[in-house]
C-alpha cells in the first residue's frame, strides 16, 4: 500500500480553471491541497469530502485528481465511487506512460479482488 499511496501523493495535479468560489470560499486549487494534505494525513472521510466538492465546482479534472480521490474512497469501502474516479482517470489517460502502466500493474496486486478484477477488465 505504500507504493500505491506514495504515486497518488506526489501526482496531484493543480489546474488554474475555475468555476465560482463556494459558500465556505475555498477554491478548487484550495479543495484539493486540502485534500492531498488530508489524503496524505490519513484523513480519508474529509479527503474525500473536499474532493467531492471540489470536482463539483470545476470543469476540468485531472486524472491524477481522480487518482488520489479513488485513493480516499477505497480507503473507506467506496468500492463503487473509487471504480468510478479510476475509470475517468483512465479516460483521460491514466496508465498509458510507461511509469503509470507499471504502476497500475502494482496497484491490481494490492487492491482486493473486486477491484483487481475490475481493473482487468478496463
Amino acid at each position: 500500500m505504500l507504493a500505491l499511496n506514495l504515486v497518488f501523493y506526489c501526482c496531484l495535479s493543480q489546474v488554474n480553471n475555475k468555476k465560482s468560489v463556494p459558500l465556505d470560499g475555498m477554491t478548487y486549487s484550495q479543495l484539493m491541497q486540502s485534500a492531498s494534505t488530508k489524503l496524505t494525513s490519513h484523513e480519508y472521510a474529509s479527503a474525500l469530502r473536499d474532493f467531492s466538492q471540489a470536482f463539483k465546482q470545476h470543469d476540468s479534472i485531472g486524472k491524477y485528481d481522480y487518482a488520489n480521490a479513488m485513493v480516499a474512497a477505497y480507503k473507506l469501502d467506496s468500492i463503487q465511487l473509487a471504480l468510478n474516479w479510476f475509470s475517468k482517470g483512465v479516460e483521460l489517460g491514466l496508465g498509458l506512460s510507461n511509469g503509470e502502466y507499471e504502476y497500475l500493474i502494482m496497484l491490481a496486486i494490492f487492491l482486493d479482488s473486486k477491484i483487481n478484477l475490475t481493473i482487468k477488465h478496463l
